[in-house]
């Protein structure tokens, strides 16, 4: 019965060997990718098909963890459902089981997917050849399973240990590489007499248990200190010992910030915003090597546009963008995880606790690892930065390592540990006219790349110039934009040409309003107690007076 439709008979021996002939219909054709190829070879396949194939492609992905995260599992398997005729929906169960996994193989579960599902369609194919008791005796017994699975073809065991586990998770556990089993068994023999037995599953299964006793709870072999005693990695004077061509060990081809830089389009982005490809390229490079950027910059001068315009565009199916702002009462608590007064349904107030939009991110990007996910932070420097990050300051720089948060049940799986995932990216924004950078302590300095935003620098000088190119203006806005910054004495005072970047025409009308309702406002504010009139001196009228008779001084060409 189908897992996917229940009550719908969609792995018959018959339909098996249909689909297992599609699968070899076709090869694989360069430039296609997995989905793509999948969409050529089932072109004409029935919806009994397609489901079928959706489900080998579930098996395949269910228990892989980190290196492949929610959103590609989601997407391999939704490929083959929506060419469905008549669709069906992931069931809940196996789309919330998506965002976990029960181990993390190497880098060949990626790169030859093809591989395993030839794996898993040829085990499918020797499950037909069974009898009917058989089967029942190959789902009771784990060795009888394992002489289906392994049979006489030892090809990417990788993939053949993960569906031992898959159907007796009791009796195999989560380990599918073959030199893992190996170093394992030999590490830890000693705890169960020091003789191997002639079956090394029985062994890896009494191992584990003997682990569990001693420690009095579930243990992880892969999880420090019993890892140091197995791991090549931790034995620092050991050879180095050969590996499966199937297999890497723990190395994953994804990139960890969950892109490359070639995926950004900087030309279209460039387009996008009006500044210079060469400025946007250093962003982009330093968020991807740091994982952190804070654009900063006088108000106007696009600094929360450029964020969102960099966001968008690193977004890929299952990425999250988040934004928040920050402001003086913002707390740690409010940040990443606090204590919040709740009531229930009888009116009973409690404490609960709450986690913040960092600490969510955090949880989604672990799901899939695979893409970026974006906290944009507007107005980073109102609150105060010491108390919002706390000791988060420190996975900013090493996000490999786990550090204890403030709150019990604040950290990973519930725990009191927490690790910054590297497919977190932060974008802040920074109001030089609120608080100048001068003032961020060194830890803060130290941890974000910097880049500047301001009428006076490229990327923003000349900005105006280049979009009145592309929207072509009657009145002279460039030019009484420089006019007008060229008069303000306080490099931070001046105005971002933001107010004037208007995709049509700016009218006489139009602009006395820009300039009367946004412009003026913002200098009358940091010129307070100064004794300057600024209607008399920043007015439209003088300065735009003032540019016309430079225009008709300038000298005919």
């Amino acid at each position: 019965m189908s897992a996917f439709a229940p009550g719908r008979e969609v792995w018959s021996s018959e339909n098996i060997r249909e689909v297992r002939a599609l699968w070899n219909s076709a090869e694989a054709t360069e430039g296609h990718g997995f989905t793509g190829n999948l969409a050529i070879q089932f072109a004409d396949a029935s919806d009994d098909q397609r489901l079928l194939m959706a489900e080998v492609i579930t098996l395949q992905v269910l228990p892989i963890g980190w290196i492949i995260g929610h959103a590609k599992k989601r997407e391999r398997v939704e490929s083959m459902l929506k060419a469905m005729r008549h669709p069906v929906e992931i069931p809940q169960v196996f789309d919330e089981a998506f965002g976990g996994g029960a181990f993390n193989p190497g880098q060949g579960m990626q790169s030859h997917v093809n591989k395993a599902i030839t794996v898993i369609l040829d085990v499918l194919l020797a499950w037909t050849e069974l009898t009917d008791d058989e089967q029942v005796a190959a789902l009771e017994d784990p060795r009888k399973w394992r002489d289906l699975v392994l049979g006489s073809d030892t090809a990417f065991p990788t993939q053949r240990y993960a569906l031992l586990y898959l159907v007796h998770p009791g009796f195999f556990g989560p380990i599918v590489s073959t030199d893992h089993r190996r170093l394992i068994r030999e590490a830890f023999i000693g705890e169960i007499g020091g003789e191997f037995s002639d079956d090394a599953d029985s062994d890896l299964q009494r191992i584990q248990i003997a682990l569990q006793r001693k420690a009095g709870k579930p243990v992880n072999v892969y999880d420090e200190p019993l890892r140091d005693r197995w791991h090549p990695d931790a034995q620092k004077s050991a050879p180095t010992l050969p590996l499966d061509d199937d297999e890497t060990d723990d190395v994953v081809s994804a990139d960890p910030r969950g892109f490359v830089l070639s995926e950004v389009d900087l030309t279209e982005l460039a387009e996008a915003t009006h500044l210079h490809e060469a400025w946007l390229g250093k962003v982009t490079n330093a968020l991807h090597r740091r994982g952190q950027v804070i654009l900063y910059g006088p108000p106007g001068t696009g600094k929360t546009y450029v964020a969102r315009a960099l966001a968008d565009r690193l977004g890929k199916p299952g990425s999250v963008v988040k934004r928040i702002q920050f402001h003086p009462s913002y707390t740690y608590e409010d940040f990443f995880a606090g204590y919040r007064p709740v009531t229930d349904a009888a009116g009973q107030l409690s404490f609960s606790l709450t986690r913040g939009p960092l600490r969510e991110i955090a949880d989604e990007a672990r799901k899939n690892p695979d893409v970026p996910h974006v906290l944009m932070i507007d107005e980073i420097n109102r609150a105060n930065l010491s108390k919002v990050f706390g000791e988060l300051y420190y996975l900013l720089e090493y996000r490999d390592d786990a550090i204890d948060v403030l709150y019990a049940g604040s950290g990973d799986d519930g725990g009191k540990s927490f690790i910054l995932p590297a497919n977190v990216l932060i974008i802040g924004t920074m109001n030089t006219a609120d608080r100048s950078i001068a003032l961020l302590d060194s830890a803060m300095r130290r941890r974000f790349a910097f880049f500047e935003l301001h009428p006076d620098v490229a990327p923003v000088k000349g900005i105006l110039g280049r979009w009145s190119e592309q929207h072509p203006q009657t009145l002279p806005v460039a030019a009484l934009f420089e006019l007008l910054n060229e008069s303000i004495r306080d490099r931070e005072d001046r105005i971002g040409p933001s107010h004037l970047l208007r995709t049509e025409d700016l009218g006489e009308d139009d602009l006395r309003a820009v300039w009367e309702e946004s412009i003026l406002p913002l200098l009358e504010e940091r010129h307070i107690g100064t004794g300057v009139n600024v209607h008399v001196k920043y007015g439209l009228d003088v300065l735009l007076a003032a540019v016309t008779v430079t225009a008709d001084a300038s000298p005919e060409t």
